[in-house]
């Protein structure tokens, strides 16, 4: 079980990669990248306040499913936190932005 809770992320960050990476063109990225931080919102504030179930489910599934959800948001801010950046910065700033975004990502912010 706890090998589960230490994946789920990971796993929902692939799908959500590869889901709001297709859904972004499709729908508009601006709306996805709303969606995805709702997402990420929610399950963040889901996994600090979680709890065992009365039917058994124990603390680790419970922040599993929370987990894989949360990852599916993070999966699709990766993608679309570059993309905004590079659309919506100013021309003189661009590289800066972009080099600032993906090296923010590698600690975590």
């Amino acid at each position: 079980m706890d090998a589960w809770l230490k994946a789920s992320t990971n796993w929902g960050n692939l799908i959500g990669q590869v889901g709001f990476g297709i859904l972004g063109d499709k729908l508009g990225r601006k709306k996805m990248y709303g969606v995805e931080l709702i997402i990420m919102i929610v399950c963040t504030i889901g996994s600090a306040l979680a709890a065992p179930m009365k039917n058994g489910w124990s603390i680790l599934v419970i922040l599993s499913i929370w987990r894989f959800v949360l990852g599916i948001g993070i999966g699709g801010d990766y993608p679309m936190s570059a993309v905004i950046t590079s659309e919506f910065a100013n021309v003189r700033y661009r590289g800066m932005m972009l080099s600032a975004v993906f090296a923010m990502q590698g600690i975590g912010i």
